[in-house]
């Protein structure tokens, strides 16, 4: 067999056998250097991404909770107040209401604000004169007034606690028609009324002089439609994209498509879902009207520990990617030039 193959290479022309011979001699071997080097190229770009996706999974929570955090500090010290503490015991609801108008002035992302008596009911509230009905805010309410201690965590409010605030509040935050009603990856709610909203809420005991609570101020910063977080870490981490969803569809965003539509009220990748089921983050590649992103994500959960949502964090596949086009770019000129 091989006799045969050197008989018919030596009836070649001089032109097959210099052919022959660069793709022996170059072009093979720089066919197996390009792909060995893509190879390995590409195993640490995919690592590099999913540091940089974990590292802005960590400034996303910072920024996450960083209002909670306000918050809680903020009617710590307002709880402290002799003339809140007395406003509270005597029910005063015209007092309260008028000194949640105040500290308004200096929280203004706070939604949703409110003071309940020692058995969860309604003193005043901020957005409406609504009051009397109980908030339990998923235990959150009771673990407060029988710690003695705020209580941090995000929660769903419904479309009946909704309807208390009033309606400015929901001009606010209801979903805008922000793209064409026929888009596939468009959630169901997109553009309709609102039924449920996510919070990050915070339960604030008022306890009197023998540290008794006697009742609690509720603060709340509703997610949907707001911008704040994306943003935030987009500033701190250039090129990063920043995502809080409830129950797989997106209500704050700083993804765009390439029209540069946002991509709000469009539903999370289904395998990110299933895989945040498990508990811990996950870290997956996904694709969005042709464009490629690596993204973490980890669950948001309730005051229960059951997932309602997922914080997200996208790095553009093709930034990261640059790397290795010129890498390519350079073996197709070498072998061109060898």
């Amino acid at each position: 067999m091989g006799r045969l193959l050197m008989k018919y290479y030596n009836n070649m022309t001089m032109g097959f056998k210099l052919m022959a011979a660069f793709l022996a001699v170059i072009l093979v071997p720089m066919a197996i250097l390009s792909y060995a080097s893509y190879r390995i190229i590409d195993s640490r770009l995919m690592k590099e991404a999913h540091d940089k996706a974990g590292m802005g999974l960590k400034a996303a929570w910072a920024e996450y909770y960083a209002r909670g955090e306000q918050m809680r500090y903020g009617m710590l010290q307002a709880a402290a107040m002799e003339d809140i503490r007395r406003a509270v015991a005597r029910r005063d609801k015209a007092y309260l209401r008028k000194m949640m108008t105040v500290w308004k002035r200096m929280r203004p992302y706070v939604d949703v604000w409110y003071v309940l008596d020692g058995n969860g009911r309604v003193i005043a509230r901020l957005n409406s004169d609504s009051s009397g009905d109980a908030r339990e805010l998923n235990g959150l309410v009771s673990g407060a007034l029988r710690g003695g201690e705020p209580k941090i965590s995000t929660e769903i409010l419904g479309a009946e606690e909704l309807s208390l605030e009033g309606g400015e509040l929901m001009d606010r935050i209801s979903p805008r028609p922000v793209a064409p009603p026929d888009r596939a990856d468009r959630a169901k709610d997109g553009g309709r009324p609102l039924r449920e909203v996510m919070a990050l809420m915070v339960a604030t005991p008022v306890v009197d002089e023998g540290r008794i609570p006697i009742g609690a101020i509720v603060t709340g910063d509703v997610l949907n439609n707001d911008d704040y977080l994306p943003y935030a870490v987009a500033y701190k981490f250039n090129g990063l994209f920043a995502t809080v969803s409830l129950k797989g569809a997106r209500v704050s965003t700083n993804l765009i498509d390439r029209n540069g539509v946002n991509l709000k009220w469009t539903q999370v990748p289904a395998q990110a879902l299933s895989g945040i089921s498990s508990g811990g983050p996950v870290f997956l590649e996904w694709s969005a009207q042709d464009r490629s992103y690596i993204s973490g994500f980890e669950a948001i959960r309730d005051n229960r520990g059951a997932i309602i949502g997922a914080l997200d964090v996208s790095i553009p596949k093709e930034s990261l990617w640059v790397i290795q086009k010129e890498n390519q770019r350079l073996i197709m000129v070498i072998t061109a030039v060898g």
